[in-house]
C-alpha cells in the first residue's frame, strides 16, 4: 500500500514537473529528462520489488536531485524517499 501511495504522489509531481525544464548539466541531460528516467525506475521498482531494481531507483532518485536547478522542497522530498528505500 505504501508503495502504490509513494507512486501516486511521484505521478503528481510529475505533472507538475513536465512543464517546466531545468537547465542542462555536463551531460546535456535536462531535469525533466532525469525526471522522466526518475519515473521509469520507479515503475520499475513497483512493479518487480527487487534488490536491483530498488538500486536502479535509488541511483535516478540520486541523480536527479543532483540536478542543477531541482528545488529544495523538491529535492528534500525525493531524498525522503531514498533514504527509506530498503537498498544499499
Amino acid at each position: 500500500m505504501r508503495k502504490r501511495l509513494l507512486f501516486g504522489a511521484v505521478v503528481l509531481f510529475t505533472i507538475a514537473f513536465f512543464s517546466l525544464s531545468c537547465s542542462k548539466d555536463d551531460e546535456t541531460i535536462s531535469c525533466t529528462e532525469k525526471l522522466g528516467i526518475l519515473l521509469e525506475k520507479q515503475s520499475s521498482y513497483v512493479i518487480y520489488d527487487t534488490d536491483r531494481t530498488c538500486i536502479a531507483y535509488k541511483d535516478a532518485l540520486e541523480d536527479y536531485i543532483n540536478c542543477e536547478g531541482v528545488e529544495l522542497t523538491d529535492i528534500n522530498y525525493y531524498q525522503d524517499i531514498m533514504e527509506n528505500l530498503p537498498c544499499y
